[in-house]
């Protein structure tokens, strides 16, 4: 028999079976043997670690079938389409499923494309469409998997708790964001304090305008980035940009309050 090992990194892709389900497979190749063969990538498991494991314990023979990739990254993407056709998938398991894949193929395309950056995708429908389910629970699953420990993010997949309960549980006591205009608190106070000396002459529509207009794009970013964190692949360059552009829109604001101070 051909010799194999297993990739810690494969492993974790693959949806842990509940004991339950670890033991029937058990009792299945005890009583027919391994039937299917143990798929490898130049000698690394890439389906059949449980099946493997089995016949490791009680020294079972079986088969082996190469697989060819070119690289870890198509590797790894065979193993999570292989295991999206799973039918005893939980919702947690084809979310997670679905993430995995969209983080494999945004960074095989930043590859491919020969640069660092990428722009932003937005992968919460898409997701949410593959593991069919509301975009509202693609959105819990990601807060748990952020704020979880290992543990509970085992119950969630094996649907030992449910993707709501978990997430009530991480968030709660967690303090809710700063109202956008919250961080423009000063600007906002100047806007509309009838007895400051600064205070701009609302009456000109000139002024007003500008001001409600770049008071206006301050709040729609941070809701932006309130309502997407999560939801965005490449965020990191995503909120670089939104910084920048938020950045501007408070300079301007800055330069129409010194300018209606000096009227």
């Amino acid at each position: 028999m051909t010799q194999l090992t297993t990739n810690p990194y494969f492993k974790s892709l693959i949806p842990t079976l509940s004991d339950e389900e670890f033991a029937q497979l058990e009792e299945n190749i005890l009583s027919q043997g391994c039937r299917d063969a143990i798929m490898h990538w130049k000698g690394v498991i890439i389906d059949g670690h449980n099946r493997y494991a089995i016949c490791q314990k009680h020294n079972l023979p079986y088969l082996t079938e190469k697989l060819r990739f070119t690289t870890k990254q198509d590797a790894a993407i065979w193993i999570i389409e292989n295991q999206q056709g799973r039918r005893n998938l939980t919702d947690a398991a084809r979310i997670r499923l679905a993430l995995d894949k969209a983080d494999l193929l945004r960074e095989k395309a930043r590859q491919n494309r020969g640069r660092a950056g990428c722009e932003p995708v937005h992968v919460r429908k898409a997701v949410a469409d593959k593991a069919g389910v509301g975009e509202k629970t693609v959105y819990k699953f990601m807060k748990v998997r952020e704020l979880a420990d290992t543990k509970l993010m085992q119950q969630v997949e094996s649907g030992e708790v449910k993707i709501g309960t978990a997430y009530r549980m991480v968030t709660e006591g967690e303090k809710p964001l700063a109202k956008p205009l919250e961080v423009i608190t000063k600007t906002v106070e100047v806007l509309y304090s009838d007895d400051s000396d600064t205070a701009p002459d609302i009456g000109n529509p000139h002024i007003a305008m500008v001001l409600a207009s770049n008071t206006d794009a301050i709040e729609r970013m941070y809701r932006f980035i309130a309502d997407n964190a999560g939801f965005v692949v490449g965020l990191g360059d995503d909120m670089e940009r939104i910084q920048r552009r938020l950045a501007v829109q408070v300079e301007r604001v800055d330069e129409m309050l010194l300018f209606a101070a000096q009227m």
